[in-house]
């Protein structure tokens, strides 16, 4: 059964005038009955089949073999910004930097450094730590071969984030 209408707009022509009670009410019952088919017999879903990554992008295909994207994935970039903290300045997220006798840490969020002040390590905003100890130096042993000295990676200090 066809919804009837008053007006003409995007459904078509209208009857032009005043529905009668006995339109209103089949134009209720129409409506009443194609929910009820739905919540009896609801279509089955066009979930998600499989997730193709390529490169730097991925596609997802759904149960009926049409394929989204491709979608650029997302890269976290680190910036390194050097040994030491800096007082006065802003710091992004994944910013790297090497506090002398401490370690080397990473930036878990944007925020501005207090114009005087030494690092703290422990400093928090709204309840959230700003800083990740990747590894603590001194106290490394350090691994010496005839071109380079490095630490030795099982001494130092890893966490997770």
């Amino acid at each position: 059964m066809a919804i009837i209408y008053r007006t003409t707009g995007a459904w078509g022509a209208g009857k032009g005038s005043n529905l009668t009670a006995a339109e209103v009410d089949a134009n209720f019952y129409d409506i009443a009955e194609r929910m009820l088919a739905l919540e009896e017999d609801p279509p089955e879903a066009n979930s998600i089949a499989n997730i193709v990554v390529v490169g730097a992008t991925f596609k997802v295909i759904l149960d009926d073999a049409t394929e989204l994207g491709p979608f650029n994935l997302p890269v976290a970039t680190f910036g390194w910004r050097g040994e030491g903290w800096t007082n006065d300045n802003t710091y992004m997220a994944f910013d790297v930097f090497a506090v002398t006798d401490q370690g080397l840490y990473l930036v878990l969020r944007e925020h501005e450094t207090p114009e005087t002040g030494d690092f703290d390590p422990d400093a928090t905003e709204s309840g959230n730590p700003l800083y990740h100890q990747i590894f603590g130096f001194p106290d490394v042993s350090v691994v010496q071969n005839t071109v380079d000295t490095y630490p030795a990676l099982e001494h130092m200090a890893f966490g997770g984030i």
